[in-house]
């Protein structure tokens, strides 16, 4: 696809590149084309939303974290689509990230006094 900057305002230049960026683009091997098939293990999950084992647990069982496809023991597994629209869900929520942090800064000041000697409040 070849644009002509010259002739397009910026309106349509940013349709165009809208269009170009949001074309879904053909796998280039089969392993790409079964990509959303994949499953992840708990570590996978936690180094793709930089967070703790922990936290994932919390969140399932508060229902504000996608449930595994597959729950054994000593074996859980995500499903990658799940996981890529639970991200895209939380990117779109502009008040998603007001709880994380009210929720992180209370837990920073109980570990700020505990460290101090001091009863948390």
């Amino acid at each position: 696809m070849s644009v002509t900057m010259i002739e397009m305002g910026d309106e349509q230049l940013g349709d165009a590149v809208l269009a170009a960026t949001s074309a879904p683009a053909k796998p280039a091997s089969a392993r790409e084309a079964h990509a959303e098939d994949a499953l992840c293990d708990i570590h996978d999950v936690c180094d793709l939303l930089r967070v703790s084992p922990s936290w994932v647990h919390n969140e399932v069982s508060r229902g504000k974290f996608p449930v595994p496809a597959i729950r054994k023991i000593r074996f859980v597994r995500w499903r990658l689509a799940d996981l890529r629209a639970y991200i895209q869900k939380e990117a779109s929520d502009p008040d998603a990230g007001k709880a994380t942090r009210a929720h992180a800064m209370r837990a920073s000041a109980a570990a700020k006094a505990k460290r101090d000697g001091v009863a948390a409040s």
